[in-house]
């Protein structure tokens, strides 16, 4: 037997919303648990080793000796200290450079498909409102590109430590 709320009280109910959003946060959680799981197993592209370069010209030269060194560092100073610091962070938890290196851009992709759903809001009620967040959160090509960091480079393939297409 089902109890009537007190009077004076609002009952909250399940609506087809809340169902869409438990949909969209599973498909979200289980595109971030791929993409850490990919980041973890595989190198990416060549800007991947071009940041490990560069972090060891800054840990050896420091800032101003990298930016004499290679003009290819052409970012601003406070991404010295990024280097840095995934440079620290890789000796202090064994996890490989490579896998610093990706990781804003994979923690990025929760937060713009929040950002994504904020902006349908006004939208509640379209049909495709919710299919189009999964899909954003979904789509493989966007998974690889925050995985492999393809956006800026010719290479397409992901590759492990031999050069090889990740597959393990």
């Amino acid at each position: 037997m089902v109890r009537s709320a007190p009077a004076g009280h609002i009952r909250p109910h399940w609506s087809a919303d809340c169902g869409w959003m438990v949909v969209l946060g599973a498909v979200t959680f289980l595109s971030l648990v791929l993409k850490l799981l990919l980041a973890s197993t595989t190198v990416g592209t060549n800007d991947v080793t071009t940041w490990a370069d560069f972090a060891d010209l800054a840990q050896r030269y420091g800032g101003a000796g990298l930016y004499q060194r290679d003009a290819l560092f052409n970012h601003p100073p406070f991404m010295v200290h990024v280097l840095g610091l995934w440079r620290s962070l890789e000796r202090h938890t064994g996890v490989p450079f490579p896998f610093w290196v990706r990781l804003p851009a994979i923690l990025a992709d929760p937060v713009t498909v929040a950002l994504v759903w904020r902006l349908l809001r006004p939208a509640a009620g379209q049909p495709g409102r919710w299919a189009a967040l999964i899909l954003l959160t979904s789509a493989p090509p966007l998974i690889m590109i925050s995985v492999c960091w393809l956006s800026s480079s010719s290479d397409a393939m992901c590759r492990d430590k031999g050069g090889h297409a990740a597959r393990r």
